[in-house]
């Protein structure tokens, strides 16, 4: 008998087969709070997704972990009217940065994808609070944020344990902004 990670790895994986959208849910203090998205990658131990924003708009990459997913939806007729609006707008696949070379996109090769593209990351922790910046460096068990401020403005370096993170979301409307303001204040 299969145990409840065991099915969340093999609903992701069918979602990703059929290109179904399913939603992620990570929070367990709030469960109203979820991630929609196409699964992009599935490994033993983490998932990526392709985020979709409530208006149907690509909203960047969520990468995290399995033994970090409380619950997992999937067949829904919100999911169904989400697809069909994103379709609709025509950005299925077209706003993403590339990721050829990078798959699958765990944490270890999403952490690589955004220090070598220099993206913005946010590294979500447990209580859902972001740290956004560049991926200035990692290790096996550790990541250091270039931090950007919320008007663009570079702050510092920021080391956390890789096991604090729960999901790295990068490319989204929030990473999109700070990265804008960080080149505006470059004068880039």
């Amino acid at each position: 008998m299969a145990d409840f990670l065991d099915k969340i790895r093999e609903t992701l994986r069918r979602c990703k087969e059929s290109g179904d959208l399913v939603e992620v849910y990570d929070d367990d203090r709030d469960l109203d709070h979820f991630i929609v998205g196409r699964v992009e990658s599935v490994t033993l131990d983490g998932y990526g997704l392709l985020s979709i924003g409530p208006h149907g708009d690509f909203d960047g990459r969520q990468i995290g972990r399995i033994e970090d997913i409380i619950r997992i939806a999937t067949g829904s007729s919100y999911l169904s009217a989400l697809r069909l609006l994103h379709e609709a707008r025509g950005t299925m696949d077209t706003q993403p940065a590339d990721s050829q070379g990078y798959q699958p996109l765990d944490l270890g090769n999403a952490l690589r994808f955004a220090k070598d593209k220099r993206i913005v990351v946010s590294l979500v922790d447990g209580d859902h609070i972001p740290i956004i910046g560049f991926v200035n460096d990692f290790g096996k068990d550790y990541v250091e944020i270039r931090e950007l401020r919320k008007d663009g403005e570079e702050d510092g370096f920021i080391s956390v344990h890789l096991d604090d993170i729960v999901r790295i979301d990068a490319g989204g409307r929030t990473e999109q902004a700070r990265a804008f303001l960080h080149r505006v204040r470059m004068g880039l």
